[in-house]
């Protein structure tokens, strides 16, 4: 009850709002229509939002974090409602970039986070290369013009640079071929891979934007850096021990090393992990020494003990005994891959911010895996995630064959996974909050909930910022996709009312 209530009232005051802003705001005919049939970027209402903006981006300063939220450089307060633009979708001509940023501006939009730059036909890509570590001079002109288009009508830039980045033989990386969508997880602990990350990060961000006449680093528009998309060790922690040779030695060489630093002698260690029904968990063929201590199977990780015990627990058969799923391993490699994660991620933190970056940095891993989030938390600067209701579901491999939706009402769902406890769970201690990709996804018919709810959940737990995923800019005008919202009424056109909503802080703080 108290959250139809919450949306009610969120929806209420946007309306109310709205309607006090449309006679100042909409004097003379529109200049664009509301009607997706009549062109590829309707606007998003008959009521013009830019005035939520204050161009150009950057006159405040730089962003920062202090004290739970975002700050520009002159103490006030920075709030962002926005969309993401994906790979192709970046790579249009000036007048359509032109056309879309005069579109994001009129519907209210503050910031744009442009995700998947690295795709296979991406700013690495060069046509014959062997290696992905040239940027493209024609796609990378494209990302400049986007960003100053945007910087002019007040609207910031979110980038991501670790997302689709397929490595090549001449990037001089042990089993390429091996490697799937950003090296995941291998490249949070591989040196090589590390460092082609900082390389790229050093190529882009200091790159000099001939329509700014700035590098990026030097440019306050560009207002939120994301080191690594949905990644980490955790992501798939039941998988690494089917990694690629040349990354298995080395996550287990450092496994060990984490193991001896820990434990005095073996038979510490030995003591520590203890028994399990009379059988050692510490193997005698294994020794932190000789690097030869398996890791953990970490399909047991948030169950610990229930795969520990042979034999039939609460009525369902265990798991036979192994001791890479016993407890005290267990615990232990879960502490090892959050220390190893941070470590990564303070590494990558520092290096950019000797590039001469000094805006708040984050990366994304899983929101549902505490030590996961924590690893993130403590190094970098906010906190970010996804939210997505009604997501496309898959019975192969994802993005192939028949997708399934279950068209269920947003606000009829109860559940960890519904909009309140699953965003409440990005709030740590003195953090800001960014839900950096959400939507309630096309075909679900109920969709029409998605924006005043979360304008009314994102300023009642007082997040810093909510990106809409997505908005297609390179598009197939016949068809509408899942997350093709600029093309969708149901949920375009009460985008302008939810940005006036949340930036203007209507539904206060709980």
């Amino acid at each position: 009850m108290r959250l139809w209530r919450d949306v009610l009232w969120a929806l209420i005051f946007c309306l109310i709002g709205a309607a006090g802003m449309a006679s100042a705001a909409t004097e003379g005919p529109a200049s664009r229509s509301t009607d997706p049939n009549r062109g590829l970027f309707p606007a998003s209402s008959i009521v013009d939002f830019s005035y939520l903006l204050d161009p150009p981006a950057g006159k405040h300063g730089f962003l920062r974090a202090q004290a739970g939220h975002f700050y520009w450089a002159d103490g006030t307060r920075a709030r962002f409602w926005g969309v993401n633009i994906s790979s192709r979708s970046v790579w249009v001509d000036h007048a359509r970039i032109k056309e879309v940023a005069d579109v994001l501006a009129r519907a209210g939009c503050n910031m744009v986070r442009f995700e998947a730059l690295d795709t296979a036909d991406g700013i690495l890509d060069i046509p014959g290369s062997n290696s992905s570590e040239a940027l493209n001079p024609t796609r990378l002109e494209r990302l400049d013009y986007w960003i100053a288009q945007l910087k002019e009508r007040g609207i910031y830039i979110y980038l991501d640079l670790l997302d689709f980045r397929q490595f090549k033989a001449g990037d001089g990386v042990a089993e390429w071929d091996q490697l799937g969508r950003a090296a995941k997880p291998s490249a949070v602990f591989d040196d090589r891979l590390i460092a082609l990350q900082e390389e790229y990060a050093r190529q882009l961000l200091t790159h000099l934007n001939p329509y700014t006449k700035l590098r990026y680093v030097d440019d306050p528009a560009i207002a939120l850096v994301e080191v690594c998309n949905e990644h980490g060790l955790f992501l798939k922690a039941s998988e690494l021990d089917a990694l690629p040779d040349h990354y298995a030695l080395e996550l287990r060489r450092l496994w060990s090393a984490w193991l001896a630093q820990r434990y005095p002698s073996r038979d510490a260690l030995a003591a520590a992990w203890k028994r399990v029904s009379g059988r050692e968990v510490l193997q005698p063929y294994e020794d932190p020494a000789s690097g030869t201590v398996a890791l953990p199977l970490f399909g047991s990780v948030g169950t610990p003990g229930f795969a520990d015990q042979p034999g039939p627990s609460g009525g369902i058969l265990a798991q036979p005994w192994d001791p890479r799923r016993a407890q005290g391993r267990v615990a232990d490699g879960v502490h090892f891959l959050y220390d190893l994660q941070r470590r990564y991620f303070r590494q990558m933190r520092m290096f950019l911010r000797n590039l001469g970056l000094r805006v708040p940095v984050t990366a994304v891993v899983s929101n549902d895996i505490p030590p996961d989030v924590a690893s993130v938390a403590d190094e970098m600067d906010f906190t970010a995630e996804n939210y997505y209701f009604d997501h496309p579901a898959f019975t192969g491999k994802d993005w192939e064959g028949a997708f399934f939706y279950n068209d269920t009402n947003p606000l009829r769902y109860s559940s960890l996974y519904q909009i309140a406890p699953w965003l409440a769970a990005l709030h740590w201690a003195g953090k800001p909050v960014v839900v950096r990709e959400w939507a309630v996804v096309w075909p679900n018919r109920y969709r029409a909930v998605a924006m005043p709810e979360m304008a009314a959940y994102a300023g009642l737990q007082d997040f810093d910022a909510a990106l809409l995923f997505g908005y297609q800019v390179e598009r197939d005008p016949g068809r509408l996709g899942d997350f093709d919202h600029q093309a969708d009424p149901t949920v375009w056109g009460l985008f302008g009312l939810a940005a006036q909503c949340f930036l203007r802080g209507d539904v206060q703080p709980s």
